[in-house]
């Protein structure tokens, strides 16, 4: 929220060059006062306070326009009215999609007709994964002091937008109105299950390729069984086996060591809103 004209208020897709290009933006001397910048706007007060007083935003503008090129969310409003409502419910707005988000960067199935991802969950007490179709044992764990087993999930080929048989889960794409608002075109997903319904405590992790083709064994993403060790531009480390999706991964300690804003989780880089 920063002093951009208050008919410049816009909602996405932001035209930055627009904004950038508008008379008020412009850096220039004000005639009233030579030694300072013209204002981008005053806006008196609804309490006939000190009126709102901005000059021309271009830095924060352009940083906004940066952080959209990199992948992040960008809300760009004014302060430059008496009330702020608006700007604040499209704020909110943002904030409730980021929180609630299920829109996945734009994955690329391999030759087997999977993606990049891995659904693991967490049994309630006295389960086993072995009694539950489509589920293997990747781990154990606690919860309440009781200890419980943790499956990886069984991922349903897609061919051609046909589902292979069996018990597992996919992706398809989620074509609803309230999607289609959430998410950008081609990004809208929702988890389908089929045979046993997934548990309560489930998690799902996905990973992206750098290479251009899920199949490239040189590639991030790639199916263990052709080696892993390589090095790919821009990671610091060489590509090591993540045993849950059993693919090859960017390894890391910190999310700092990890590119396109993916965070670091149990020792590889992630996409976070899954």
């Amino acid at each position: 929220m920063t002093g951009i004209p208050e008919g410049l208020s816009p909602a996405p897709p932001i035209d930055y060059a627009a904004i950038l290009e508008h008379e008020q933006m412009q850096e220039r001397p004000d005639p009233e006062s030579p030694s300072r910048l013209a204002r981008s706007c005053v806006t008196p007060t609804a309490d006939g306070g000190a009126p709102i007083v901005a000059y021309p935003p271009r830095r924060l503008v352009r940083a906004g326009q940066l952080l959209e090129e990199a992948g992040a969310r960008v809300v760009l409003q004014s302060l430059c009215r008496d009330d702020l409502t608006e700007a604040f419910d499209a704020i909110l707005r943002e904030l409730a999609m980021v929180l609630a988000d299920d829109c996945l960067p734009r994955l690329s199935r391999n030759a087997a007709g999977r993606l990049p991802c891995a659904l693991t969950e967490v049994m309630t007490p006295g389960r086993r994964c072995e009694e539950v179709p489509g589920r293997e044992l990747v781990n154990r764990t606690f919860v309440a002091g009781e200890e419980v087993e943790v499956c990886r999930v069984a991922q349903l080929a897609v061919h051609d937008g046909v589902v292979a048989p069996g018990e597992g889960w996919f992706f398809e794409h989620d074509d609803s109105a309230e999607a289609s608002g959430r998410c950008p075109p081609g990004r809208t997903h929702r988890i389908t299950s089929r045979g046993p319904p997934l548990a309560e405590d489930y998690e799902i992790a996905c990973w992206w390729s750098t290479s251009g083709s899920a199949d490239d064994p040189l590639g991030v993403g790639s199916s263990c069984a052709t080696g892993c060790g390589q090095r790919v531009e821009g990671h610091q480390n060489p590509l090591a086996c993540e045993p849950a999706s059993r693919t090859c991964q960017p390894p890391c300690e910190r999310s700092s060591e990890c590119l396109g804003g993916y965070t670091c989780f149990a020792g590889f880089c992630v996409n976070p809103t899954c």
